[in-house]
């Protein structure tokens, strides 16, 4: 997502296939009391040439989350979205509610902290048309935490206004924006880092099915303040990346210059690897081709300190077992390519003479089908007397032998 210089515009960014993905962003401040509330009108649908043709265009979730939550808004607990579609989404389940709305539309997110003791109800309207209670939240799930606003956008341009703006439609009575209320009833968000130093970066290094997802899931629940975003196509396709080769690895962390860059290689024993992709295989339907996996093990490199890495963690062998299981998986490797090398010589050698038979006998047919003095005169140009003799009775027989049948 692009967001504007004035931090109140924002839209999708299409180019190189980014058109088939959501986006999310969070406010800077949220509340955890009052009468709060925000507007967002849907300015324009962003062009996206490169869409496919049986996939929706744009979409666009607006509610409300509190910070740390992932930005699918909608997906998970303690994250409510009301959809363009009239679905209201939270815990990845939804109902209908309220309209549908598109562009040009002007949407109010209310969020109500004192009309029920114990609960906070949320509400939305669309344009000046209110509508019934969302959602109530039960107070003691939130730990006191704050609500921020959210919005999640496919392929769309929008504007929130927090009290900053003119308004075209009037809140409710007794609603006030997030802006109007003194900065120390607001609740800042957890603030950016001020330099690339404070930042750390994290690659997974292993084979497909190793457990390198596990291992980072668990490491962001258990460090949650952290605020790590996981960079995978996991998140995309559903396929990790494996990050084995060091080329590949070097260009990829070059884009996080002045990072803390940290590499974490999860390499288990051989009977345990095939132990989890077999696992991988019936449980995620997942399947990754031998010959692959062999030409992954033949360029596993393993990264060091200096190679573009502060630090180099090992999650499960230590180095030592990992170095000498990767030796012994080049070792095989090799071996196995060249078996292949020798089986698709052979296969050559086999097809070469099939088709030479093929063509022998085909020449054969075409000669049959000849008049005997033509073959006479054949074989007598290029051969003795005698041995043209032999080979004209051959051929005499054959021809004879093939028109009794």
């Amino acid at each position: 997502m692009i967001v504007k210089q004035d931090c109140l515009r924002g839209e999708s960014m299409t180019e190189n296939g980014l058109c088939s993905l959501w986006s999310g962003i969070r406010a800077t401040y949220g509340m955890n009391q009052g009468r709060i509330a925000y507007q967002i009108k849907i300015r324009r649908h962003v062009h996206c040439p490169e869409l496919l043709n049986n996939e929706i265009p744009f979409g666009i979730r607006i509610g409300w989350s509190v910070d740390g939550n992932k930005f699918c808004l909608g997906k998970q607990s303690l994250s409510y979205g009301y959809e363009q579609s009239g679905k209201f989404w939270t815990k990845n389940q939804f109902g209908w509610y309220g309209e549908q709305y598109s562009i040009g539309d002007i949407i109010t997110c209310y969020a109500d902290f004192e009309s029920e003791p114990g609960n906070v109800l949320l509400s939305f309207a669309k344009n000046d048309l209110n509508f019934n209670l969302a959602y109530r939240i039960n107070y003691k799930d939130l730990y006191f935490r704050p609500l921020f606003p959210h919005i999640f956008i496919k392929n769309l341009s929008f504007q929130v206004n927090f009290g900053q703006l003119n308004i075209k439609y009037p809140l409710r009575s007794g609603f006030h924006f997030i802006n109007n209320y003194h900065e120390d009833e607001r609740i800042r968000g957890i603030l950016q880092p001020s330099s690339k130093e404070e930042c750390e970066v994290i690659m997974m290094v292993g084979l497909p099915a190793a457990g390198k997802s596990l291992w980072i899931e668990r490491h962001c629940a258990i460090y949650t303040d952290k605020k790590y975003v996981i960079l995978s196509t996991n998140n995309i396709i559903k396929q990790m990346n494996t990050n084995v080769f060091g080329n590949a690895r070097r260009r990829k962390m070059s884009l996080f210059d002045g990072y803390f860059r940290r590499a974490v290689v999860v390499i288990p024993n051989n009977n345990e690897y095939e132990r989890r992709r077999h696992q991988q295989q019936i449980e995620q339907d997942k399947f990754t081709p031998d010959l692959f996996i062999n030409e992954m093990k033949t360029k596993f490199d393993l990264p060091e300190v200096g190679d573009v890495f502060d630090d180099v963690e090992y999650a499960e062998l230590a180095f030592r077992e990992a170095r000498d299981l990767v030796m012994y998986y080049r070792q095989q490797s090799q071996i196995v390519e060249e078996i292949l090398r020798k089986n698709n010589k052979r296969k050559r050698k086999d097809n070469h003479w099939i088709h030479s038979k093929k063509n022998n006998q085909k020449s054969n047919q075409f000669n049959d089908n000849r008049n005997d003095h033509n073959i006479q005169l054949s074989f007598r140009h290029k051969n003795s007397s005698s041995q043209s003799y032999s080979k004209q009775h051959h051929y005499h027989f054959r021809r004879r032998h093939m028109n009794h049948n």
